[in-house]
This record gives C-alpha cells, sequence and structure tokens, in this order.
C-alpha cells in the first residue's frame, strides 16, 4: 500500500463544494439585473479590502460597499442566502476524505473564507469530517501569504515534505510548494480522482 502523505490539506469552495463566492456573485448579479463582471469584480475587491475575510471587518461592511458600487439595494440576509445556496458540497470530494483518515492520514481545511464557512459547516456537519480547520476568518491570513501555509503546518504537526495541498486558484497551489509542500491544481473532479489513481497506490477508494 501507498499512501505518500502523512497529512492532507483541502481548500473549500472550488474543491470540497462548488465554488459558492463566485457562483453566488453571479447569482446575485442576475436576479438583480446587474453586470455579472461588475458585480463579481465588486464582490472580490471588497470582501478583502473590508477585513471581512481577516474577521477585521464586518458582513455589514462587505455587502455595504456591495449595494453603494452596484446599485444593488437587498439586504445582508437575501445576499448572504444567495451566497452560501451555491456552496454545494461534493460528495465524492468527501468520501476521499474519510478514505484518508481510515488510512491514517491526517486531514485539514485550509481557507481563505469568512465566517460564512461557519455556517456551512451548520449546515453540512463538514467540519467533523477533518482533524483541524483553518480559516482566514479566524486566523487572520490568507492564502495570499506564505506565513499562513506555514502557520498551519506548525499548528497541525506536518512538514512541508510529506503533505498535500490542493487548491483551485493557481497562486496558492504555487505558494505552498514555494514552503515545500507537495500542491495540486484542482480543475474537476474527473482530472482529480485520475491524479489520485496514479498517487495513492492501494487506497480502495474508486469513482
Amino acid at each position: 500500500m501507498n499512501v505518500p502523505f502523512s497529512s492532507v490539506f483541502f481548500d473549500f469552495g472550488g474543491v470540497l463544494a462548488e465554488e459558492g463566492f463566485t457562483n453566488g456573485l453571479a447569482a446575485i448579479a442576475h436576479r438583480f439585473n446587474k453586470d455579472v463582471t461588475l458585480v463579481r469584480e465588486t464582490g472580490y475587491k471588497y470582501i478583502w479590502s473590508t477585513g471581512y475575510v481577516f474577521g477585521t471587518g464586518t458582513e455589514n461592511d462587505f455587502w455595504s460597499a456591495v449595494r453603494e458600487h452596484t446599485g444593488i439595494t437587498a439586504g445582508n440576509e437575501t445576499l448572504r442566502s444567495i451566497i452560501l445556496d451555491h456552496f454545494i458540497l461534493r460528495p465524492k470530494m468527501m468520501d476521499f476524505v474519510d478514505e484518508l483518515s481510515q488510512h491514517g492520514v491526517k486531514t485539514a481545511i485550509l481557507s481563505d473564507q469568512t465566517d460564512w464557512l461557519d455556517e456551512l459547516d451548520s449546515r453540512f456537519g463538514v467540519f467533523a469530517h477533518f482533524d483541524v480547520v483553518y480559516n482566514s476568518y479566524h486566523v487572520g491570513m490568507s492564502k495570499k501569504e506564505l506565513g499562513y501555509f506555514e502557520h498551519s503546518l506548525e499548528k497541525t504537526g506536518a512538514k512541508a515534505e510529506s503533505s498535500l495541498f490542493i487548491d483551485d486558484v493557481a497562486g496558492n497551489v504555487e505558494r505552498a510548494g514555494q514552503v515545500g509542500m507537495t500542491a495540486w491544481h484542482f480543475v474537476d473532479e474527473p482530472r482529480f480522482f485520475e491524479q489520485v489513481r496514479t498517487t495513492f497506490y492501494g487506497i480502495s477508494f474508486d469513482h
């Protein structure tokens, strides 16, 4: 049996679940008859610049900026609901996480999320599948910083050379590689599981 990593770190949106923020912003644009590119670019700009990702700004700060720059007038709860509904969990990915755990591999989430991730956990029970969860909102760092990877490795008690990181954002994958982790760029499930089959020999997981 070949289980080549002692720890595997997963991104949430775009890997374990559909990319709910991107898809949700597009849905908001369609619902309120706004330009999709404008709403997406505004959402991504202000989720960072208001400090909401880092827990230094509030959700209201974020949505207020979005409303100001897009002309959308809907309230926070309506807009949040649209976003959260587009984080659709991927069952095959969660099965893979459980399979790794059964083989003694330590599993972790490494996410640039707000407190929405906690709400999604309440909805789906995601965190129970993992040994540890790191979220920018609580840690105060992001995957744009090498220090977030180093912090997560240290807190997990994992060595970079025996750890795998999986993310759908190429820049995050590159930074994980810079700290010595094996890093996979997630594109879609078929290509991901082909890579799994050629790497994790002996694991019974098969889709």
